[in-house]
Formats: C-alpha cells, sequence, structure tokens
C-alpha cells in the first residue's frame, strides 16, 4: 500500500534538493515563513476534523451514504491541500534554506524536520477519518449478526490511528529512509576519503538495491503479519504456488482487524518474496474466490509485472527528460543545468506518472486474466506439458469477477469509482465475463503486455546506446 501523499512530500524535496541552485532566495524572514508554513497545515487540519464532525452527524442523522462520500472528498481535498502547502514551502517560503540555516546539514536530520509537519497532518487527518471507518464497521458488524457470519472486533481510535501509520506512511518512509539515509553516508565518505564518483555511485547503487531486495523482510514486521497456519486451506494455497512454479519464502495472514479485503506479493526475488492475504479476506470470501485472489497475486510474480513496471517507467521518464530537456535548449535561453532541469522535471513526473498509471492498469487486467486462466486448468504446469490449451471457463471467470465484487463490497467501495493503477471494479469484471469460452492461450490483454514489455527493452536499450555514444564523444581525443 503507497500513500501518493507522503511519496509526493518525498518527491517534491527531493526535487527542491536537486535544483535548489535554481531557485530564488525566500522572499521572507525566517519567523514569518515559518508561521505561514506551520499555521497552514493547522488550518487545514482543523477543516478536515471539522468537516469529518459534520459528516459523522449528518450521516446518523439521515442513514445516507453521500455523507461518507462527501466526507472521503473532503478528506482528499484535505491531503491535496496539504501535499501544496508543503511544495509552496519548499519553492517559495524558502522552508529548506531556513531550517539547514538552524540545523546546518546532517545526515537525515534537516530533512525530517522539513518532512514533520505535513507527516503529522497527513496522520492527524488520517485519524480524523476514524469517525466515518467506526460506524462503517458497525454497521458491517450489524450485518454480520443478521447474516449469522463471522463477529469481527472494531479496534480503538488509537489502534485504528497506529495501522493507519504502519500499513500507508512507513511503506513509503522506511524504503526511502533506508535509500536516502545510505546515500547522504556515502557522500560523506566520499568527500573525506577522496573516492571517485564512478566508486561513489556503484556503492551507492549496491546500497539501495540490497534495501529494496530487503524490504519485504522489513515489511512484515511494519505491517501486522503471521505465517498461515497449517490448515486445508494452506495446503490448497502451496499447492497452487507449486502449479505456478512460484517459490515464496512465506504466506502470510495480514492482520487489520478484519477491516481490509485484500491481497499482496511483495519481493522481487524468492527468498525475500512473501504472499499476504488479509483476515478480513480469509474469514469473508469462499474458498474458490480466496484461490482467485492468490492465483491473481502470484501472477505478479509469474509475469514479472514489478521488474518490467519500473523498466518501463525508467525508460519513459528518461526518454521524456532527454526530449523536454532538448526543447527547453532547442527554444529557450535558460542559463545553468539547474534552471533547465527545474524547467524540464514537471512535465517528465507528470507524463511519467501518466505512463506509470496506464501500464500498471494493463498488469492488473492481465493478473485478473491469468486468475481465470488457472482457475480454468491453464497453469505453468500444463503449459510445459504442451497439452491443448483449455477455453476459459464460465466458473473460472465467475470467481474472480465475484471476488472483486466481494472486495469492493466488505471494501465498501464505489464499484464503478475508476481507480489510478487498477482501474473500476465494474470494468475489470466486465472485462473478466468477456474470457469465458476465449482459448486461454490466446488473450488479447496478454499481447498488449507483450507488446508493451517489448517497448520497455527496445526503449532502455536504445536509451543505454545513446548515453554509451555521449560518454564515448565525451572523451577527449589524444
Amino acid at each position: 500500500m503507497i500513500d501518493g501523499a507522503v511519496l509526493a512530500l518525498l518527491i517534491a524535496l527531493s526535487m527542491h534538493d536537486s535544483f535548489a541552485d535554481a531557485l530564488a532566495p525566500p522572499p521572507f524572514n525566517a519567523l514569518p515563513a515559518a508561521i505561514l508554513w506551520l499555521g497552514s497545515f493547522v488550518v487545514l487540519v482543523a477543516f478536515s476534523i471539522f468537516w469529518i464532525s459534520v459528516c459523522s452527524k449528518k450521516l446518523d442523522r439521515t442513514g445516507r451514504f453521500c455523507w461518507v462520500h462527501r466526507a472521503e472528498v473532503g478528506g482528499r481535498l484535505v491531503r491535496l491541500c496539504i501535499v501544496g502547502a508543503h511544495i509552496a514551502g519548499l519553492y517559495y517560503l524558502g522552508i529548506p534554506v531556513l531550517v539547514r540555516d538552524v540545523l546546518g546539514d546532517p545526515v537525515l536530520l534537516d530533512e525530517a524536520f522539513i518532512l514533520a509537519p505535513p507527516l503529522v497532518a497527513l496522520t492527524i487527518t488520517s485519524g480524523a477519518w476514524f469517525s466515518i471507518e467506526r460506524r462503517l464497521r458497525e454497521a458491517t458488524l450489524i450485518r454480520q449478526l443478521d447474516q449469522g457470519g463471522p463477529i469481527t472486533t472494531i479496534p480503538t481510535r488509537a489502534g485504528y490511528l497506529i495501522d493507519q501509520v504502519r500499513h500507508r506512511a512507513l511503506t513509503v518512509l522506511v524504503p526511502i529512509t533506508l535509500i536516502a539515509g545510505w546515500t547522504e553516508c556515502i557522500e560523506r565518505s566520499a568527500e573525506l576519503f577522496a573516492w571517485s564518483a564512478d566508486l561513489t555511485a556503484t556503492i551507492q547503487f549496491a546500497g539501495a538495491l540490497c534495501a529494496v531486495l530487503a524490504m519485504p523482510l522489513l515489511l512484515r514486521h511494519i505491517w501486522a503479519t503471521r505465517s498461515l497456519g497449517e490448515s486445508d486451506l494452506r495446503t490448497r494455497l502451496d499447492e497452487m504456488c507449486i502449479e505456478q512454479r512460484i517459490r515464496c519464502r512465506d504466506l502470510l495472514v495480514w492482520r487489520t482487524h478484519s477491516g481490509m479485503i485484500n491481497g499482496a506479493l511483495i519481493g522481487l526475488i524468492a527468498p525475500m518474496r512473501f504472499v499476504l492475504l488479509t483476515d478480513g479476506l480469509l474469514e469473508r470470501l469462499p474458498l474458490p474466490q480466496v484461490e482467485a485472489v492468490m492465483a491473481h497475486e502470484l501472477a505478479h510474480a509469474q509475469r514479472n509485472h514489478l521488474p518490467w513496471l519500473l523498466g518501463s517507467v525508467l525508460a519513459v521518464s528518461a526518454w521524456v527528460w532527454a526530449g523536454v530537456s532538448w526543447g527547453i535548449e532547442s527554444t529557450m535561453t535558460v542559463q545553468g543545468e539547474a534552471s533547465m532541469g527545474l524547467l524540464a522535471a514537471t512535465p517528465t513526473v507528470l507524463l511519467t506518472l501518466m505512463w506509470f498509471g496506464f501500464v500498471s492498469r494493463r498488469f492488473e487486467w492481465q493478473a485478473d486474466a491469468c486468475a481465470a486462466q488457472h482457475l480454468s486448468g491453464w497453469t505453468a504446469s500444463t503449459r510445459q506439458m504442451r497439452i491443448e490449451a483449455p477455453m476459459i471457463t464460465q466458473e473460472a471467470a465467475a470467481a474472480m469477477a465475484g471476488a472483486l465484487g466481494t472486495v469492493a463490497q466488505l471494501n465498501t467501495m464505489n464499484s464503478r469509482k475508476r481507480s489510478f493503477r487498477h482501474g473500476s471494479i465494474v470494468m475489470r469484471q466486465n472485462r473478466l465475463r468477456a474470457l469465458a469460452g476465449l482459448p486461454a492461450n490466446h488473450l488479447a490483454i496478454d499481447r498488449t503486455v507483450r507488446i508493451l514489455k517489448a517497448a520497455t527493452a527496445v526503449g532502455l536499450m536504445l536509451y543505454a546506446i545513446m548515453m554509451l555514444q555521449d560518454m564515448l564523444y565525451s572523451v577527449p581525443q589524444s
């Protein structure tokens, strides 16, 4: 789970530090700038608490779900404004300059002081949502009692807030903090011991790679997880891993007080790979739908979606950066590399985000299709036997479509609402139902993904060749 607001705070600070030389000096003195910056967060948090309180009372009085939607819209608007206030503080008020004038530039400490106010504001805003969350859980509990389903406990406000911090903020903060801290420490060491630029970059890259690979081990402890015990379900899920030739370190129960119905696969390599299924999903979904969710998660590993997604984003961002920079150089007079980089950064980030969503949605659709393929009998094991591919069965497509619908219902999601990374639930269900009766080895989404992967490989290769040529031409001729 990646909190987009927290990620935006980190990206904004990183971009500021990269292009600090091109920025104008702060227009305010230290005290007025600090008061204006901190005051904006106080006002936004106060409005968030007020608005959610109003929506909660309206929900109690009318029972209309539209007040949940209005509270959600207000919360999202506040979170967006918090990010905006943070960016304004960085680029207009010069908060990093003010903080570093007082603290200097110790490793990570100055960044922590700069990020603390917006992170606290986001945390309090998330805690305010508990008023709505508690009412939704109480309604769900009553429905469970009426239907004879499993009875789940409702967490306290403090427990809910801790879960939000663990599952949303720390998921982003921990890996980036590790990488940023390592990078900064190596830069200081390079200055002290006069390391070459190549050696410094190599050590930084190696440390960042180790942090990424080890992150699943940290996440299983940051999140509340435990190993799925021996049972018929565990046996069946282990069999699915064998059928798809996917090795995982463990299958974990993700404990969320039954407040989340979801699954996830984390880890790039088998010794660091885990499949997580939330407690709510295991309690409330029938076995065929649990298998469908499991097959969906295994598909991400089998089709190497995460490495290809990262490679695709890297290729697009590199080419967009090169193209925009060339356009700026050709049409504008810009003084200094930092100024040019600052102008090129915004279109590069926006276009890269758009491409990330485009590719991510198609990978999710392929994972949905892979679940239907698996439930229809088309697995890695059967493909190796070179038998004739089966047709996607109606039951297989219905199982995955039903799992999506159940997840949306139990998570109180609007099934028609579009998601940046996944698309809408209804659209995914329609795509799944359209697969019924088609041969499992000739699906349109598989062809689409193959084209995306080929384009990614070609883009990375051509960019590497271009960079190599630039390096060769830049070498002085003796």
